[in-house]
């Protein structure tokens, strides 16, 4: 084979790759089947921890509301941890019991 060309001039060109771009026709669930998908694959053997998240989750959803979940953002969450640090203690109430 014979090269018109030295090898050290000779200029690779990559190959073109087409970019595809794909939609999804899924929206972003809502909080509250987001919510509820976690707590039915939750371990409900584990009482305490489950009751917590029984009672705490859905003041959550009440605080933030039921938005598409991409639109929940980091202050909505602050915002929920600073409501619930002025709740009342309830770590001895009955319903937490293992």
């Amino acid at each position: 084979m014979v090269l018109s060309e030295p090898v050290d001039k000779l200029t690779i060109t990559p190959p073109i790759i087409p970019t595809v771009q794909i939609k999804s026709s899924a929206a972003p669930p809502l909080l509250s089947v987001v919510i509820l998908g976690f707590l039915k694959r939750h371990d409900q053997n584990k009482k305490a921890n489950f009751t917590k998240l029984v009672v705490t989750l859905p003041i959550f959803l009440d605080l933030v509301g039921d938005r598409l979940i991409n639109q929940l953002l980091q202050a909505d969450i602050n915002g929920y941890f600073d409501e619930v640090q002025s709740l009342p203690l309830w770590h001895h109430a009955k319903i937490f019991a293992a």
